[in-house]
């Protein structure tokens, strides 16, 4: 399904980058309006569709506390988020009786934006009863929690959300599918993987297909019947959409704790194809495994890399090294913060110099 997303702003900027610079199809989102103030966007509310609102707290004509207090008496199943400045926070809060989905503090960035967004999407289709839940509501919610797990750091509460969504994580394999050369589109893709895999569920994580194939019991080698089935996407693909596919596919994993690290290896495998003439890899001809520790949002970007430089896109390529080295400094610097801050508490203590600890050189 698709989540209908009205942004209001009275600042062009504002709305021209939310609207153009998020990839909103990736989290199955399309923009169907902007508007500059609470008055046009209350009677586009009228005419048009809209299940989620992005909209700034201060505005001329009618602000957001107006679009909010309109969609809590008139249309209560839309979602509204709000962004506000600092010093309108206190004021942004009173929005609370009207039902927000969201309070984000601005300046914001893509992520929080988009989280913001994914929790709107699961406030509005949970808010049904479990047996009005349409089978496409149902694909949405399984999606998210699989696109959850495999970016963020296993927690248990994913247990008891695989249990509701009917998904059993006992034994399985993971298997990612990348259109060759890359697009965004992989409706096609995705609809092919779901009309022929068996005894498997697929989800959209960024520009590949994530495969999950289920078993009964553990399998030290992948199945013949997985490749078979992998063979024949491959086949239908290249007749029916004119474009290769490369496949990579993880070890054997249990439980859902192995999760992230099953879709690494499979994002991983990937690289594989670019040296052989082969279309699927095994993760266990990677070579040595037993120190493997990457994420799988590690493995992708490592995968981008050495695409565009395979397809001589080194611009690209330079754009994506530039990405890796970012998310690095981000992660270094977010780990050593708490040590900074024990010795800059240290260092103004009354009496002497800071204790023996740790420290850092910031190039």
């Amino acid at each position: 399904m698709t989540f209908k997303i009205l942004i209001v702003d009275d600042e062009a900027l504002m709305r021209k980058g939310i609207s153009n610079f998020i990839n909103w199809e990736s989290i199955d989102c399309e923009i169907v309006g902007t508007a500059e103030n609470g008055l046009i966007a209350i009677d586009f509310i009228k005419r048009n569709p809209v299940n989620i609102i992005i909209t700034d707290i201060k505005m001329p004509a009618a602000d957001g506390l107006e679009i909010a207090q309109f969609v809590y008496e008139n249309c209560p199943e839309i979602k509204v988020i709000l962004l506000t400045g600092y010093a309108d926070f206190e004021y942004a809060k009173t929005a609370i009786k009207y039902n927000v989905s969201s309070f984000i503090l601005k300046p914001t960035n893509k992520k929080t934006l988009l989280d913001a967004v994914q929790d709107a999407q699961e406030q509005i289709i949970t808010s049904k009863t479990y047996a009005s839940i349409t089978k496409e509501e149902l694909a949405f919610l399984k999606d998210q929690l699989l696109q959850e797990m495999t970016i963020s750091p296993y927690n248990p509460s994913f247990e008891q959300r695989l249990q509701k969504l009917d998904i059993s994580l006992n034994y399985y394999f993971a298997v990612a599918f990348q259109l060759v050369p890359l697009g965004s589109d992989l409706s096609s893709l995705k609809k092919i993987i779901i009309d022929e895999k068996k005894n498997a569920y697929c989800y959209r994580y960024n520009n590949l297909i994530i495969t999950i194939y289920f078993l009964t019991k553990p399998s030290a080698r992948v199945p013949e019947s997985i490749i078979k089935n992998c063979s024949e996407i491959t086949t239908i693909t290249q007749t029916l959409d004119s474009r290769q596919i490369t496949i990579g596919i993880s070890s054997c994993h249990e439980g859902a704790a192995e999760f992230q690290p099953a879709v690494s290896e499979a994002i991983h495998a990937l690289t594989l194809n670019f040296y052989s003439e082969k279309n699927i890899a095994l993760f266990t001809d990677c070579g040595k495994t037993a120190e493997y520790d990457l994420t799988a949002e590690n493995s992708l970007d490592l995968f981008h890399f050495e695409n565009h430089l395979h397809s001589w896109a080194f611009e690209e390529a330079e754009a994506t090294l530039h990405t890796i080295f970012s998310k690095l400094k981000s992660n270094f610097v977010n780990s050593m913060l708490p040590d900074l801050l024990y010795l800059l508490s240290c260092t103004g203590q009354k009496g002497g110099a800071a204790p023996a600890k740790r420290i850092y050189c910031l190039y």
